[in-house]
């Protein structure tokens, strides 16, 4: 069956009183829209479309999207799903609507809420949770074990907003019988806009099948609306993965201080220490051990030390037996198996080969203003401390590079290099 994922992403999320939309805002690194994104992908949808519309190129820059629909005025979650009916309106297939600002989200529930749709032949299946504070959501008004309809908290009676079992703006329609029905939609409430919601009872009218299926869990269908929320969110994610991870067999000397994102993953034996965050699409091997450090979209081999203090950026990739010590960055570069940083280092757009020894103080220095050039250090070369390396360079194999060194020019291997004024020492200069 052909598979539709429309993501509402167009809101400003007043609350969260921040510049940036909301769905761009992020969880141990990863932007809420691409925790949907994941999990409707997961879940196996197969095609997945963002509805953007406030700050629009901030959102549309948190992935690589196939293809997005643009609702220029926000006026409604029915209005958003409208701007995608050229595109889908004549697909056959199940069309999945979710609101962006629902990190938590696992691919298990939405699994279930298809499995649901597709084995009793639903023409619209409803997530919903139970909620011990139910305000600020739809309510769900039931009649019996039927979804009636869907009362949205401005327009919910006093007894109305007692309900706790709420709506959490996920849904999985008949793709056609969607787009039938969404242009039927009006502004007939408190807030004049266009509720998806609606469309339920327009369903309901037609003697179209609906049904609703509770989530998996309360906590994944939490809607983030301010920072108090986005902590929260926060604290139940960070403790979640890390005792993935300690189950898996690393070890975390303290949890409540270890910061880990969720597409993280982490080889038996490794030891993270507290002050560590580690973000991104990040990869680390066995028996690493991570001192209160910063790793980013990096991927790292087995029995590397890193830290205490050191920055490990995006596109760095670190072989196996490696040592990157304390206040060392490395960014966009290729270090081999047995390399040796073991302090105050900044290594840039390089290529290092095997067992190279990198002195304290030195700095590949890779932007010269306009354009970003590459180091190659060869196989086997001494680095000698507060050496600057002036790239585009290439530094051969087995060479040596004197202490204090400024190299411009690149040095063949087995050379010793030396660039620095000849030491020159006045006696009693300082008494005269």
């Amino acid at each position: 069956m052909n598979s539709y994922g429309l993501i509402l992403a167009g809101g400003k999320g007043t609350r969260m009183n921040d510049v940036l939309p909301k769905v761009a805002q992020k969880i141990l690194g990863k932007e809420f829209i691409n925790f949907v994104y994941d999990a409707l992908s997961d879940a196996g949808i197969q095609n997945i479309y963002p509805i953007v519309g406030y700050k629009k190129d901030i959102v549309l820059a948190c992935r690589d999207f196939d293809t997005h629909f643009v609702q220029e005025e926000q006026l409604g979650t029915g209005h958003a799903v409208q701007m995608a009916y050229d595109e889908l309106y004549d697909k056959e297939g199940l069309c999945f609507v979710i609101a962006g600002d629902q990190p938590l989200i696992t691919s298990e529930s939405i699994k279930s809420v298809i499995n649901a749709h597709i084995a009793n032949e639903n023409d619209l299946t409803l997530l919903t949770a139970e909620r011990p504070n139910p305000y600020g959501y739809g309510r769900i008004i039931r009649n019996g074990n039927e979804v009636v309809r869907i009362v949205e908290e401005t327009d919910c009676t006093e007894e109305e907003k007692l309900i706790n079992e709420v709506n959490i703006s996920t849904f999985c329609f008949d793709n056609k019988k969607l787009f039938n029905y969404i242009k039927q939609l009006k502004f007939e409430n408190a807030q004049e806009e266009l509720y998806l919601t609606d469309v339920l009872e327009i369903f309901k009218k037609e003697k179209l099948r609906v049904e609703a299926i509770k989530a998996l869990t309360y906590e994944e269908t939490v809607g983030i609306s301010n920072k108090k929320d986005l902590a929260i969110a926060t604290d139940f994610l960070k403790k979640e993965i890390n005792n993935k991870h300690m189950d898996n067999g690393v070890t975390l000397i303290d949890p409540n201080n270890t910061y880990i994102g969720p597409d993280v993953t982490i080889g038996k034996g490794a030891i993270v220490y507290p002050g560590s965050v580690i973000e991104g699409s990040v990869s680390i091997g066995e028996n690493c051990l991570i001192q209160s450090s910063y790793i980013i979209d990096s991927n790292i081999g087995d029995n590397v030390t890193v830290g205490p203090f050191a920055h490990i950026r995006q596109n760095s990739e670190l072989g196996n037996n490696i040592r990157v010590g304390n206040f060392v960055e490395i960014k966009k570069s290729q270090l081999a198996d047995g390399v040796k940083a073991a302090h105050l280092t900044y290594l840039g757009d390089s290529e290092i080969e095997n067992k190279v020894n990198i002195g304290c103080g030195t700095i590949t220095v890779n932007y010269d203003g306009k354009n970003k050039h590459k180091t190659l250090i060869g196989e086997g070369a001494f680095i000698g401390s507060n050496v600057n390396l002036i790239a585009p360079i290439n530094i051969g194999k087995n060479s040596i590079i004197a202490a204090g060194s400024t190299i411009t020019k690149d040095v063949p291997a087995d050379a010793l290099a030396i660039a620095r004024e000849r030491e020159t020492i006045k006696t009693e200069y300082n008494k005269k």
